[in-house]
């Protein structure tokens, strides 16, 4: 307590009552000046008894109130001009993404390995020949995104995936290099049929087969050649032909717009132009007339 209100205790440890008594006539003015000196200590000068004490922090002025008239509606309060929300509609979407493509088609462009108004990433096709980067563009891309599951869709892919095979098997006749047979089944997800290849001048004929997977067109599907299963490390099991390493990654950048045929064309082809030679040179296939 300050010192004005300090009393010494008695020898059982409590104030003399008689001492600060409400009654006494020393009580009350000792606690006013006690009150004053506090006030004085904690901001800094005298404020009256009756002013509650107020920090300097809060001191802060307010807003004046408008009183308004009963019957009368409030005026509206002024304010800023309205901060502008960027927000993106349909129409911007599109532009942004048509400029996307524009500058990946430039971009493929100066790279020299994609042709003007193409869907066809093929920049990163370094591990293709000419003649099959020609090829590959002339086959039509695909437009819908439908797989087996969606009934409706999947018959309209079904009949682009034709028509690219149709086109595809007229490119191969026309430059003399047929090299394959295929068919499906009614639903259009079991395909089959046969491919060769000549090596110095004798025909090697395989069985192909593969099934549309269920997250087609986005995953490329697994061409199985069943009776070259384990004669190869670039084969997995149950005949698969590997094609992880350069053809799975085009085929991402380009579904939905790759079939059938580019898979046949980018993928079988060119794996057969790498393999069967190797194979047939040290005897691990031999002709079926030797």
């Amino acid at each position: 307590p300050p010192p004005c209100l300090r009393a010494r205790r008695s020898s059982q440890g409590h104030f003399p009552c008689s001492r600060f008594s409400l009654a006494s006539s020393s009580f009350w003015p000792r606690l006013a000046t006690a009150l004053r000196s506090w006030r004085r200590l904690s901001f800094g000068g005298e404020l009256a008894l009756g002013t509650p004490p107020v920090h300097p922090a809060r001191t802060k002025q307010l807003p004046p109130v408008r009183v308004v008239p009963a019957g009368q509606p409030p005026k509206a309060t002024p304010k800023g001009p309205k901060k502008r929300k960027v927000r993106y509609s349909q129409s911007a979407e599109e532009r942004l993404s048509r400029q996307f493509r524009e500058r990946s088609r430039a971009a493929a462009n100066r790279l020299g390995g994609r042709r003007k108004g193409s869907h066809l990433h093929t920049h990163t096709m370094a591990e293709w020949d000419e003649g099959t980067k020609s090829t590959v563009q002339k086959i039509p891309l695909l437009k819908t995104k439908a797989g087996p599951r969606d009934k409706e869709g999947w018959a309209k892919r079904l009949k682009e995936e034709y028509t690219a095979l149709i086109k595809y098997v007229q490119l191969n006749k026309g430059s003399d290099q047929d090299w394959f047979t295929i068919s499906s089944n009614k639903e259009g997800t079991h395909w089959s049929g046969k491919c060769w290849y000549i090596h110095n001048l004798l025909k090697y004929e395989f069985d192909l087969e593969f099934d549309i997977p269920v997250t087609y067109p986005m995953t490329s599907p697994e061409i199985q050649l069943p009776e070259l299963d384990g004669k190869t490390s670039k084969m997995y099991r149950g005949g698969k032909i590997c094609l992880s390493i350069h053809f799975k990654p085009l085929w991402s950048k380009n579904s939905p717009h790759f079939g059938v045929a580019h898979a046949l064309c980018l993928g079988l082809g060119p794996w057969m132009a790498a393999e069967i030679p190797h194979l047939i040179d040290t005897g691990i296939i031999s002709h079926k007339d030797k």
